[in-house]
């Protein structure tokens, strides 16, 4: 390499590095390793929006009485009504707005209900699918208050 030669690359990396010509070099160094750092930003809030929180949970939901039983409760979800019984039977009552944790048929998915804050899981062993009609909705999110109120004769 001639000494021409080595000048020239000496004076380009003094140049990009702003050791010459005041910051413009620094300038465009910085520019370079903060497009690199955006890409990098960019693919891992693309990974995580891919994976989503447990893919839209917690969800609004609310509880009814179970037609059948009273010790379990009908859950209307977004997605379908489910029969679920609460570990702590005395946790969350009918017509409660709750936010649901996770996907009923996974475990484990618990209610916490809007009302006061009580946290209660769902025990695993019942969840059973009953209809796909969906939960009453407000504003594309489930409202117990709009769910049509059952006659005296239709309560367990």
């Amino acid at each position: 390499m001639t000494k021409r030669r080595r000048d020239r690359l000496a004076d380009d990396a003094a140049i990009l590095w702003g050791l010459r010509n005041g910051a413009s070099g620094c300038l465009l160094a910085l520019c370079v390793a903060g497009m690199v750092l955006l890409a990098f930003l960019v693919a891992v809030a693309a990974a995580f929006a891919q994976a989503g929180p447990a893919d839209g949970y917690p969800q609004a939901a609310y509880t009814l009485p179970d037609p059948e039983t009273g010790a379990r409760l009908t859950l209307a979800t977004q997605g379908g009504r489910w029969t679920v019984q609460p570990d702590d039977t005395s946790c969350v009552a009918p017509f409660t707005q709750v936010l649901l944790t996770a996907p009923v048929p996974t475990a484990p998915a618990d209610l916490v209900a809007l009302d006061d804050g009580r946290h209660c899981a769902l025990d695993p062993n019942v969840r059973i699918f009953r209809q796909d009609t969906p939960c009453a909705q407000r504003d594309g999110e489930c409202d117990v208050s709009r769910e049509p109120t059952p006659q005296w004769w239709e309560l367990p």
